[in-house]
């Protein structure tokens, strides 16, 4: 399925991955061979989806707890923002979510479904709560 994907494989967790068709923007820093972007509040915007030159952003850091320990992780979504939070600890924030239109437009992506690790390998969920929001905090976007 077409989707924002943040990626929960261990050693990756908080990553922001474009599936199918899907398009954000986010702060970030590029590396040095011009091939990767690792998120940075304070960065320069960049584009990801299928028509740039690359789909994921890796996390601004790792916050995963060792083998055998649950992490607590937190996504908040409203209006075309996502951010993701690992342990406590924001590691991304996606803007201007979209969907990649034949045409190249971006379609405002602000609705959808939930998609739970639907790839390869094992995922142990302990719990899961949904709850609708009224804004993101304030201080995840700094």
């Amino acid at each position: 399925m077409s989707s924002h994907e943040f990626q929960l494989c261990t050693g990756k967790m908080g990553d922001s991955y474009c599936m199918g068709n899907s398009y954000f923007e986010i702060p970030s820093d590029k590396s040095p061979d011009g091939k990767s972007y690792l998120f940075n509040s304070q960065g320069v915007i960049e584009k990801f989806g299928v028509q740039f030159p690359v789909k994921n952003c890796s996390k601004s850091a790792d916050y995963e707890k060792t083998a055998g320990e649950w992490n607590v992780i937190d996504l908040y979504c409203f209006g075309r923002t996502s951010v993701h939070v690992v342990n406590g600890k924001v590691v991304m924030v996606n803007y201007n979510s979209g969907r990649i239109e034949k045409d190249g437009s971006v379609l405002p992506l602000t609705k959808g479904k939930i998609q739970i690790q639907s790839e390869g390998g094992e995922l142990y969920v302990k719990s899961i709560t949904l709850e609708k929001i009224d804004r993101i905090p304030e201080d995840f976007l700094k």
